[in-house]
């Protein structure tokens, strides 16, 4: 808990960004050495900047306080921390030399259980936008996937609600806190993905929608998923951002052609045309591209065991909603720590009801 606090404290200080932040901590191997030593250390490792680094490590000691409270009101809230040192972090963004230090999020915190796609687009979209997005989430139902997007009107919102529609899992990142909708009128789509998918955040809880955040969101968007594919786009705007930032994350981009007399085509086919976007014209082709699996089908009906505790019970029901999940995803979602959760999966498998793979897989037994 006081790492995390320590953490969110330095994010706090201005010119203290996440690529700072691990620099630091590497350097003082953990943010408790990091708060702890004196100005001589600060300049002998860095000479001329020692003082000014220094200065803004003080200034973080004074955001503790803040940044405890940040940390409680998540608590009361149940959004969850995940740190870039975590294991669940995501896989795909934390190959990114700007990834976030910190993730808030709520909701099924499923990362890193299955390829993730990001689909983007105009917020004035067409019919033929939304028919594009509408087939292509039918098209991926049957496949593990997870589509990312950013909430936004247009093609944003097309792509959680199809996602949701077709029983696939959704992340929206958010250019704000938790604490916030925007625009207000997606609270209903707020509240569905909490309840079936996964909100992010870099940003916490309390911090107001900016025009300067949204650039943010965009690169998260583009770094946490496999590949990126842009359905309708002006000749400018966040989603060609978020194409060509996936390309310097080299990342694989995807475009959908359009007419050439038609302003929401005229990015797309300008990706096409340089050579910075694969030209799709059938979710068949995506699928192919990623190399997506089908989802395991199972007629077989699983039922707890008898004979369990009330947290046996409790775990079982997670690995049963939630077949294909390892031990650190069954983890997070039940909010259990790693040591607790083993000690009750080796009951479980004791009593015949599940058993321990390579690889942290769980299979169930019946």
């Amino acid at each position: 808990m006081t790492d995390i606090i320590q953490q969110i404290a330095l994010l706090k200080i201005k010119g203290l960004g996440p690529y700072n932040c691990r620099k630091l901590m590497s350097d003082f191997n953990g943010t408790e050495q990091l708060f702890k030593e004196g100005i001589r250390i600060f300049s002998a490792k860095y000479e001329k900047r020692g003082l000014e680094i220094y200065r803004k490590i003080q200034l973080a000691k004074k955001e503790l306080i803040n940044a405890e409270n940040t940390y409680l009101e998540c608590e009361l809230k149940n959004i969850k921390i995940c740190s870039y040192y975590d294991n669940s972090y995501p896989k795909q963004l934390k190959q990114c030399h700007d990834a976030p230090q910190l993730i808030f999020h709520s909701g099924k915190n499923t990362f890193n259980s299955s390829p993730l796609i990001s689909i983007v687009g105009t917020r004035n979209c067409t019919e033929y936008g939304l028919k594009l997005v509408k087939e292509i989430c039918a098209s991926l139902k049957n496949f593990n996937v997870t589509v990312v997007s950013g909430l936004a009107k247009g093609i944003d919102y097309s792509a959680h609600y199809n996602a949701i529609k077709n029983n696939l899992n959704t992340y929206a990142v958010l250019g704000h806190g938790h604490n916030h909708i925007y625009p207000k009128y997606h609270l209903d789509m707020f509240n569905l993905i909490k309840e079936n998918g996964t909100l992010i955040s870099e940003f916490e809880p309390n911090t107001t929608p900016t025009k300067f955040n949204f650039p943010k969101r965009n690169r998260i968007i583009a770094g946490i998923a496999d590949a990126t594919l842009v359905v309708e786009s002006k000749e400018k705007g966040g989603s060609l951002i978020t194409a060509r930032i996936a390309n310097s994350y080299n990342k694989d981009v995807f475009a959908i052609p359009g007419k050439i007399d038609s302003a929401n085509s005229m990015g797309c086919n300008k990706l096409i045309s340089n050579n910075e976007a694969l030209l799709i014209n059938s979710a068949s082709e995506i699928i192919k591209l990623m190399e997506l699996r089908k989802k395991a089908v199972t007629n077989q009906v699983v039922t707890v065991p008898e004979g369990l505790s009330k947290t046996e019970e409790k775990v079982m029901h997670k690995i049963i909603s939630y077949p294909n999940y390892n031990t650190d995803e069954i983890s997070t979602l039940l909010s259990m720590n790693s040591h607790e959760l083993q000690s009750q999966l080796t009951i479980l498998e004791l009593k015949g009801a599940i058993k321990l793979l390579f690889g942290k897989k769980i299979k169930i037994l019946n």
